[in-house]
């Protein structure tokens, strides 16, 4: 976390939202002028603050617009159950060729139990904005457990080989190269049907080679996954029409 941001959590206990018990969180930003609400994918509420602004300013603010909030926290989360459970029962890591049977329990903590191909997500509250992080903890974990062998196979196959593997949740990016070697990839991959698991990593890989997007890289691309067009197009589709909690 940088100096000029800082992550406090608040609860509002007099009054339930329609969809949850209202609560947000606020970051502190050196560059805001004013005060500004996020309504993020699972139905949380961001306030970005400049620095310095009270907690008391700052409720009293979220109180003036909570309507507001209702209203865009609904539609939000609409839009999101039309793609699926906000909590889903299964989870498909399609590049592994497993589905995991999800149990959500009451917990004082959050933290999630595996066994063979039963995850227990346990949270003080069963909703979205409690079980997402735990979801994302989660994944993280078996990417890091399975991503980097699947890349250093593909390294072979290829003959191009990272010096140093990352594992992430990212937002929107399935990875990335750095100049030093380093390869990021989003846990997220192991939602990919397996052909399109191949691509990323195969894109990333290439980059090792040509840091940039130029008709060489992607003929090297090209080289290795033939209808890579095809492919990258329902890539992107993922963020769009796939589950929502990893984003």
């Amino acid at each position: 976390m940088s100096d000029d941001s800082q992550l406090q959590l608040f609860h509002e206990g007099s009054k339930a939202a329609a969809i949850d018990p209202l609560s947000w969180e606020v970051r502190y930003n050196k560059r805001a002028k004013r005060l500004a609400i996020h309504v993020l994918p699972h139905g949380g509420v961001e306030i970005v603050a400049p620095p310095r602004v009270s907690a008391r300013v700052i409720s009293e603010f979220v109180s003036l617009q909570k309507d507001w909030i209702e209203k865009a926290r609904a539609k939000m989360l609409e839009s999101i159950e039309a793609q699926g459970p906000l909590l889903p029962e299964y989870i498909e890591l399609k590049a592994l060729g497993r589905t995991i049977e999800v149990h959500y329990d009451l917990g004082e903590k959050r933290k999630f139990e595996l066994r063979a191909d039963r995850l227990d997500i346990f949270a003080p509250d069963i909703t979205p904005t409690d079980c997402w992080p735990t979801l994302k903890t989660w994944l993280r974990q078996m990417g890091k457990q399975y991503l980097p062998p699947m890349l250093h196979q593909h390294a072979e196959l290829t003959g191009l080989a990272p010096k140093r593997v990352q594992v992430r949740n990212q937002k929107t990016r399935w990875g990335s190269c750095s100049s030093r070697g380093t390869i990021s990839l989003n846990a997220a991959i192991l939602l990919l049907e397996p052909s399109q698991a191949h691509y990323v990593l195969v894109h990333e890989l290439c980059h090792l080679r040509h840091m940039n997007h130029s008709d060489r890289y992607w003929s090297l691309v090209g080289s290795f996954v033939p209808d890579y067009r095809q492919i990258d197009k329902a890539v992107d589709a993922f963020w769009k029409n796939g589950p929502a909690w990893p984003r």
